[in-house]
């Protein structure tokens, strides 16, 4: 993807948004120890674990629309 820009979009201002950038965002979804699960959203460049644990947790909705077999595990939602 030659000349394709993905900044991070947590250190991105609105000013320096040239043509062509790109703000990737991923959503992971993760089963608990305690019979619970959570989804959470975050930057592409961060890994897994940094999106679980620094990203934004997603509403309960939201999360179950994009995960249906996690909704439907018989799993309650993590509070």
């Amino acid at each position: 993807m030659d000349g394709l820009n993905f900044p991070n979009p947590a250190l991105e201002y609105p000013v320096t948004i040239e043509d062509g950038t790109r703000h990737g965002m991923k959503v992971i979804a993760v089963a608990g120890l305690h019979n619970d699960w959570a989804a959470y959203i975050g930057p592409t460049n961060n890994r897994d674990c940094h999106v679980v644990d620094w990203g934004t947790k997603l509403d309960r909705a939201t999360a179950e629309a994009l995960f249906y077999d996690m909704a439907h595990s018989g799993r309650t939602w993590r509070r």
